[in-house]
């Protein structure tokens, strides 16, 4: 008998205490469940709240976090690629190579919002030339809010060449513009020693309006 009594005693409290638990953070408990519940069934390196986001046999390439807008959240720009990207023929670009979508998300706590994609942001894996794939990495800027820069480079033998691109948030607009392109050309003659051979830096003044969306990284080669 005391052996019962202790048993619906230790029931009663475990649901006193969840009822205690305020809304939020049942609601936490409950994504966080959820979330695990997604895990087994999404490429390894997709967290679970960014599945929505993410297309059918695509997986995050690179990722940066940081502040984008006005608000106190984090924001994401993603890099994605295909998972077998190496082994399709004939996809997507209207050259027959695979596409790397790049996405611009802006978070709200939990809720994440898909603010900006495009398709032509980035060259193909085997556009680098012998230096191999051209992307380097995506970059959200720490000392001027609402800008991320892409990088890419490339080239053969010592010839080498550096692409830097980058977009700000508009906050009339809400959209991401270029603001600027910056290509630069060298000789790469051994590791402590580069000769320029060309550099161009071109800002809205030399390209007019463009939108992230509307971007494309081979209209500046």
């Amino acid at each position: 008998m005391k052996a019962l009594l202790l048993i619906l005693a230790i029931f009663a409290f475990s649901c006193q205490c969840n009822q205690d638990k305020k809304p939020q953070e049942r609601y936490e408990e409950e994504v966080y469940e959820e979330e695990d519940r997604k895990e087994d069934t999404l490429p390894a390196n997709i967290p679970p709240r960014f599945a929505h986001l993410i297309p059918e046999r695509y997986e995050i390439h690179d990722l940066d976090t940081g502040f984008l807008n006005r608000d106190t959240f984090p924001d994401y720009v993603l890099v994605l690629k295909l998972i077998d990207e190496r082994d399709v023929k004939n996809v997507d670009d209207d050259r027959g190579l695979p596409i790397r979508p790049v996405l611009v998300v802006f978070s709200k706590g939990q809720e994440l919002e898909l603010v900006g994609r495009c398709d032509s942001a980035l060259y193909a894996f085997y556009d680098g030339g012998m230096a191999g794939d051209p992307f380097r990495e995506v970059v959200i800027d720490t000392l001027e809010r609402g800008v991320f820069i892409l990088t890419q480079s490339g080239g053969s033998g010592r010839h080498r060449w550096d692409n830097f691109s980058q977009f700000k948030y508009n906050t009339k607009t809400h959209c991401f513009f270029l603001k600027e392109h910056h290509s630069y050309g060298y000789e790469d003659i051994y590791d402590s020693y580069i000769v320029p051979i060309n550099e161009k830096k071109l800002t809205s003044k030399d390209f007019g309006k463009i939108r992230f969306e509307d971007y494309s990284a081979r209209s500046f080669l």
